[in-house]
């Protein structure tokens, strides 16, 4: 009993110790001095000897010592925590990279109306910004307050409330967004280069235009299009590639190229440029077979995915697991690829060309040749990069063995081909700061009214109901 007596008595004087050295010098190592003697004090106190209205004295000091303590932490730490599923306030990890690679300093000029919801909201955006960057400041002026400030964009304020200022130059923020968004993507446009990315049309291409028929390629346009990339529709038929075109992408053609088509491709690649190529090799043999001449060689057999894991409603999925070491591939570890079928796209070793595979399928996959049945795994995306004779520079080549991958209907529901597609044109582009982990699609928490029930029938019903009937257990066990 003396040793519990005595363990009790110097603990609770360490406890109130370390309480009284928080209040004059906050630090964590008086808050890890209280719990030790708290800890040592409930543990070491002698069980029957203490009146309950001291214990609850005690206890009720720990809980006041615990709530003062994380008041003096969050007062000097400033700390946010999103508990949105979604995480609807947390800048996108695009965001951050974009942010973090500025090299000049960017001026924002608000006219935005004191304390008004548009303005709080700006406000607090722009906090999460420089909390990443030391590069952007905030101005905000109050025309009524400051009209001398507010008469030198006097021309400028019937196209906005906010101006982005960078080296000398003022650009305005549109009326209707002010989200994450649109400013990072006029950040983008100030601050980067702008690449040249065409699309093929002219043999039943996807339409990159068209956001809303399943099979056309809009969506992946319009995220371009945020990047600060310039798209435009292109015809090889009858001409050449354009020389503003740094990446040609041809998106899942359904009639084939002609020779000289091909011969245009091939100028392009050795004037230095880029090529994409997603396709389905049975309605493009003499592309396919033209993809040769830079070590594609690519199956007309479809494979068929055997991993039930993998397997989807709308085709099959490439995991993390799936994929091999390179930048395009490796910010996309959480995000699996959706592709309705699958080709094999083999690489050969040419003296001109750097290649390796991107993608490949489990062993479990199987494809059905004429003359035998094969195993996987087989690979299913590959790149290349050329060095032709004479040139210092590198065009790179990418092909996919499936040519829905850009699709409108695998863009919005599997973020990981839109992802893929994005980060091979930044590769492509030279754009690293492009290269990021990114975030997935955020979305508002739907419930049914069976579920809106059942969590209403938890919080009034359940929850309360045991905390009563512990509380009268507890009650009837102590009389």
């Amino acid at each position: 009993m003396l040793n519990r007596w005595l363990a009790f008595g110097i603990g609770g004087l360490l406890f109130f110790a370390s309480l009284l050295w928080i209040f004059l010098r906050p630090s964590i190592l008086p808050v890890v001095a209280a719990i030790l003697g708290l800890s040592i004090a409930l543990l070491g106190r002698p069980q029957k000897t203490i009146p309950r209205k001291f214990l609850a004295l005690i206890y009720g000091s720990w809980f006041i010592f615990l709530a003062i303590t994380l008041y003096m932490i969050v007062a000097k730490y400033e700390m946010v925590f999103d508990a949105t599923p979604s995480k609807n306030h947390t800048l996108q990890p695009q965001t951050v990279t974009v942010l973090k690679n500025l090299e000049k300093p960017i001026h924002l000029v608000s006219f935005l109306e004191p304390q008004s919801p548009a303005e709080i909201h700006f406000t607090n955006l722009i906090d999460r910004f420089q909390a990443q960057t030391d590069q952007i400041t905030l101005e905000k002026v109050n025309p009524v307050t400051n009209p001398e400030r507010a008469t030198a964009f006097q021309d400028l304020l019937p196209q906005g409330s906010i101006f982005l200022q960078i080296d000398g130059q003022t650009t305005p923020l549109p009326f209707s967004d002010l989200s994450e968004q649109a400013l990072l993507k006029t950040i983008v446009q100030v601050t980067s280069d702008s690449h040249s990315v065409c699309f093929v049309y002219g043999h039943g291409e996807a339409d990159i235009k068209d956001v809303y028929t399943t099979y056309d390629a809009g969506l992946i346009v319009s995220n371009l299009e945020m990047q600060n990339y310039k798209v435009q529709q292109i015809i090889i038929q009858n001409a050449p590639v354009p020389k503003e075109c740094e990446i040609v992408v041809i998106a899942n053609p359904q009639k084939d190229y002609s020779a000289v088509e091909c011969q245009h491709l091939d100028q392009h690649l050795e004037d230095g440029n880029h090529l994409m190529v997603l396709l389905t090799p049975k309605n493009t043999p003499t592309l396919t077979k033209h993809l040769a001449k830079y070590g594609f060689l690519i199956d007309e057999n479809k494979i068929v995915e055997r991993s039930t894991q993998l397997q989807t409603q709308r085709g099959y999925l490439l995991d993390s697991n799936l994929f091999i070491h390179h930048p395009i591939m490796e910010t996309l570890s959480k995000y699996p690829i959706e592709l309705p079928t699958l080709h094999t796209v083999e690489i050969t070793p040419l003296e001109f060309a750097t290649a390796q595979h991107l993608a490949r399928t489990t062993s479990q996959a199987e494809k059905q040749t004429q003359l035998e049945h094969d195993t996987g795994p087989f690979p299913v995306i590959a790149t290349a990069q050329l060095q032709f004779p004479n040139s210092d520079k590198k065009p790179q080549i990418v092909v996919v063995g499936s040519g829905d991958l850009a699709s409108n209907l695998f863009v919005a529901n599997t973020p990981g081909n839109l992802y893929f597609f994005l980060n091979t044109i930044s590769w492509m582009a030279q754009e690293e700061g492009q290269l990021h982990a990114r975030t997935s699609l955020r979305s508002n928490i739907k419930l049914t009214r069976y579920q809106t029930f059942m969590i209403w029938l938890l919080s009034v019903g359940l929850v309360p109901g045991m905390l009563l009937f512990c509380g009268v257990y507890f009650r009837r066990s102590q009389s």
